[in-house]
């Protein structure tokens, strides 16, 4: 089958999974050893620089979606919107270039299938387009009308996280049409990292950063959708912990801290955006970041680092709610507990009694389905149809969480 892959234009990590995808689908390979070629739809303004060393990608920049001068109902509420989607103003050119896009790109590659991550309203054209899809799910709360409509319009879920980060509030018949594929394209694990001494690796990357051995080593690692809540917590961290300033180096990676808080701007190492961040996140002594999902797959790989997590405010709790599921798992650290456990610099490790044990645990994908598999089939089925009916319930299956006790939804479809 011809595979298409929309991708949400805030932050990096959606492109970044289509082109994780892209490469496994040139891996796969078909009858003519060529791979399965990937077509990427994505107004993300650095999609290029992202995606552009990836195999097979046919990428398809679109239009953006902002408002303009000539919706018909600029700068006012919109009396006429419907309440299946989320953002759907009325005469936008733009939009409407898009939507041409889209629908055209579907008939130039003759995709069969459009993977949407994610987009309530593309998830509606699709569907009104006769476009089979299937619809990333994010981490939040997302029981509200368009989410809805538009998981009950795909053919299944697909949520690149495993089932331990799954909401509370999720309705049962939501789970039991995700296909939970774990972290296997949340990170970026095509590094050739290999942890053997942690110790001297350590004081490599120490020398690197001209930090003295005998400090602290913090990296904070900052993504691109946004990062004034990690500003303000790094900067209330160094606040708290003045009299301990001299032990401590602070290196920041990725977008440049926020200017706009409200605290004195913390006093940081600025890496800038770096090719590699494995080996911060594998030999620093402690790392703090958002969850953004990329984030906090990487970080599952690395279990003998302390974590501190701090989320960002995005739509729909996405972030604050991945937070409160690593926190609450002793899988991460909050802020108030990391500077509790940092007053004590000495003996840090040892004797801070709010320290787990080290290695702290890690999210796993023994409860996910095989994603290899899943992504093959995909690629080498010759009809959507078969697809849909024959293979894909198979895989439903495979992960399908049970209804739960705290849950009173029904797992039937309303």
């Amino acid at each position: 089958m011809n595979i298409g892959y929309y991708a949400h234009h805030h932050g990096s990590g959606h492109c970044q999974k289509a082109g994780r995808l892209a490469t496994w689908l040139a891996q796969l390979g078909t009858d003519t050893g060529k791979g399965t070629p990937l077509t990427v739809m994505t107004s993300a303004k650095y999609a290029q620089k992202w995606l552009h060393d990836k195999p097979n990608i046919n990428l398809i920049h679109l239009a953006d979606e902002d408002p303009t001068s000539d919706d018909v109902y600029a700068n006012q509420p919109d009396p006429t919107k419907p309440n299946f989607v989320h953002y759907n103003p009325v005469g936008n050119p733009d939009i409407q270039t898009r939507s041409c896009q889209i629908l055209t790109a579907v008939q130039n590659a003759k995709l069969d299938v459009v993977i949407v991550d994610l987009s309530v309203e593309v998830a509606t054209l699709c569907r009104v387009a006769s476009v089979p899809y299937l619809y990333v799910r994010l981490p939040g709360y997302r029981n509200d009308t368009p989410h809805l409509e538009a998981f009950r319009g795909a053919q299944a879920l697909l949520a690149f996280f495993p089932p331990e980060l799954e909401n509370d509030t999720t309705r049962d018949w939501v789970k039991q049409k995700t296909i939970y594929l774990g972290f296997v394209l949340a990170g970026d694990s095509n590094d050739d990292l290999t942890v053997n001494d942690t110790a001297t690796e350590r004081q490599a990357l120490k020398q690197q950063l001209n930090c003295p051995s005998d400090k602290l080593l913090i990296s904070v690692i900052s993504g691109y959708g946004g990062n004034r809540a990690l500003t303000e917590a790094v900067s209330k961290m160094q606040q708290r912990l003045l009299k301990d300033k001299d032990n401590l180096h602070w290196a920041w990676l990725g977008a440049p801290p926020d200017d706009h808080i409200d605290s004195p701007k913390p006093t940081l190492d600025w890496q800038g955006e770096v090719n590699n961040v494995a080996p911060f996140m594998a030999f620093s002594d402690w790392v703090i970041s958002a969850t953004g999902m990329t984030t906090v797959a990487e970080m599952q790989r690395f279990p003998e680092v302390r974590w501190t997590v701090v989320a960002e405010p995005r739509h729909f709790d996405e972030q604050a709610d991945t937070a409160s599921q690593l926190i609450a798992g002793g899988y991460a650290m909050n802020v108030e507990q990391t500077i509790e456990a940092l007053f004590n610099l000495q003996n840090w490790v040892k004797s801070s009694s709010i320290l787990p044990d080290l290695p702290r645990p890690v999210l796993s994908s023994d409860h996910c389905t095989d994603a290899v598999a899943f992504f093959r089939a995909m690629a080498t089925t010759s009809s959507v149809r078969k697809w849909v009916q024959d293979m894909l319930p198979s895989f439903i299956h495979q992960t399908a969480v049970k209804p739960t006790a705290n849950n009173p939804t029904t797992a039937k479809q309303p």
